[in-house]
Order: structure tokens, then C-alpha cells, then sequence
């Protein structure tokens, strides 16, 4: 076994330990402070870089959109923030890295409102680099329409691009849906048939990277779980699901670093590790990406 997937397996068992205590705690009124803050100690406080700090909040963009609350924000030490005395705390999109909603148990109630708090991150609008947004483009085979909008006949490759510069979003729950796995696949894709129903945002941007609860998962398509196949979310069962939030949560520090050499030659990324790690298995899939209408616009800073 790879040692960073080993190191991942020994955290997903303590985190698994740790979910007994949090079952105790269910009735208690601080129960879901303590599994947001028994996530945040034994998973992220072990290898986030000190550059890169936790909190809790709403996250909002140069527009004046805003996100519903998020039960853990990992931003940047780098940017400002903004604590409201007596308030939520208010994070700039850019400096933040990822979002996570960490649930006690999911139930459909749970789920759903877990989901929706990950779908409304999607109404944020990144400020993009024109330079850097053409060469990605460009790459991919992108082309400009008349209205100045990047698109592709292949509606998963303009759902990908629309990810370009959005944080990552990540729902853990210390129990539910271990002993019916269908029933969590099930509500996947009643919860994309409810939003599609309702006219509401829902494309590959409005869902979440990772959902991990005991012994489910679902991936959203896109790197590193991508498939040349149109789908929303690939399915499966894995020991340690939680696994799947840190290897994303890795391959997001690595794009931090610097991608030159140094003077003895020593490449300065993660690659030689994360590339030697096991994907998941992913035996079925949700939802498509052909209601995707939603296109990149050229106009950006």
C-alpha cells in the first residue's frame, strides 16, 4: 500500500472511532459543534499547512453574491476576513480553498440540506484572469460564441469548465446510509430531479466534489475521479470513504505549489505521491450534464 493512502486509511479509522462518541452525543444540543470540531481535529488538522487556516461562515464574491452558511471554510491566512461581532463570519471566494458540511447523521433531511449548501456556492462568480481563462480554452478546444461565451459541443467539458476557479465543496456524515447504499443513491438523484423540478441551479458546479458517509461515496466527474462519460456523480463503496475528501483536498494544496525546480533539481510538487494512490471503484452513476446551459463568459477581469 501506498504510504499517503495508508496514512489515509489510519485517519479514516480514527475518524471512525471517534463517530461512537459523536452517537452519544446525538441528543446533547452541542452535538453538531462537536463533529464539526472532532472533523477539523482529526482530519484537517493533521496536514493542512499553516498557511491555510479554518473557520465557519458565509463565503461571498466581488459581485455581492453570497453562500448559505458553511459548516467548515478552509481559506487562506493570506486574505482578509470578515468577523461580524455578534454575526456570521464573511470569507472572500478567492481565499478560500474548500467548503465542507460535516453532518452527525445523514437522513434525507440532513442530506438534502447538506447538498443545498454546497449547490448554493455555485451562484458565486470567481474573478478569473482573461489571460489565463483563454489558455485553458484554448487547450480544451473551447470557442467563443456571440455573446462572448466559451463553449463546446461536449456538454461535460463545459461543465468542467465552468469549475474553473470555484473551491472545492465536501459533505462528510459520521453515520447513515452504510447498510442501504441504493437509498444513498436514491437520494442523490431525487435531490437533482427536485432541483431540476423547481427550475433551480443544477449542473456539475453545484455539486459537491465528495460526499463520504460509512462506506458510501459519490464523486462528482471531474479530476481526479473524471470519466469520459456524461454523468454528475460516480457511486461506490469504499472502507474509508474520508480518504476520497483528503486526496481532493491534497490535489488542491498541490496546484499552492511551486511548479518550478529547485537548484538541485528536487521537483517541488506531490505528484510522484498522489499518482501512486488507488481510485476508488465506481459501480454506478447519477444525473448528466445535458441541462448544463450555463457558459463560461469571456468578460472577466
Amino acid at each position: 500500500m501506498n504510504q499517503l493512502d495508508e496514512w489515509t486509511q489510519l485517519i479514516s479509522k480514527r475518524l471512525k472511532s471517534e463517530a461512537e462518541l459523536i452517537g452519544l452525543q446525538a441528543k446533547h444540543e452541542l452535538y453538531q459543534d462537536s463533529a464539526r470540531e472532532t472533523f477539523i481535529r482529526v482530519v484537517l488538522e493533521q496536514f493542512l499547512p499553516d498557511s491555510f487556516a479554518v473557520g465557519t461562515g458565509r463565503v461571498i464574491d466581488s459581485e455581492g453574491n453570497k453562500s448559505s452558511e458553511q459548516d467548515i471554510i478552509i481559506y487562506r491566512r493570506s486574505y482578509p476576513q470578515f468577523n461580524l461581532p455578534g454575526g456570521t463570519n464573511v470569507y472572500l471566494l478567492e481565499s478560500v480553498l474548500a467548503t465542507l458540511q460535516v453532518k452527525t447523521k445523514l437522513v434525507r433531511k440532513t442530506f438534502f440540506d447538506a447538498l443545498d449548501q454546497c449547490a448554493s456556492m455555485a451562484q458565486l462568480q470567481p474573478v478569473i484572469d482573461r489571460a489565463v481563462l483563454t489558455k485553458i480554452a484554448a487547450k480544451n478546444k473551447l470557442t467563443l460564441n456571440q455573446q462572448n461565451e466559451y463553449i463546446h459541443d461536449d456538454p461535460l467539458l463545459n461543465a468542467r469548465f465552468n469549475l474553473i476557479g470555484r473551491p472545492l465543496s465536501f459533505i462528510y456524515a459520521f453515520n447513515g446510509y452504510q447498510a442501504a447504499p441504493k437509498q444513498f443513491e436514491e437520494s442523490i438523484q431525487m435531490w437533482i430531479d427536485y432541483r431540476r423540478e423547481k427550475k433551480l441551479q443544477m449542473d456539475m458546479k453545484s455539486c459537491a466534489a465528495v460526499i463520504a458517509t460509512q462506506g458510501c461515496f459519490a464523486t462528482r466527474n471531474a479530476s481526479p475521479f473524471s470519466s469520459k462519460k456524461n454523468f454528475l456523480f460516480g457511486v461506490g463503496n469504499d472502507e474509508a470513504p474520508v480518504r476520497l475528501i483528503i486526496l481532493q483536498l491534497i490535489h488542491a494544496l498541490k496546484r499552492q505549489l511551486q511548479k518550478d525546480n529547485s537548484c538541485l533539481g528536487v521537483k517541488r510538487g506531490l505528484d510522484a505521491y498522489l499518482n501512486k494512490i488507488p481510485l476508488p471503484k465506481v459501480t454506478s452513476s447519477i444525473g448528466n450534464n445535458g441541462h448544463t446551459t450555463e457558459k463560461k463568459s469571456f468578460n472577466k477581469n
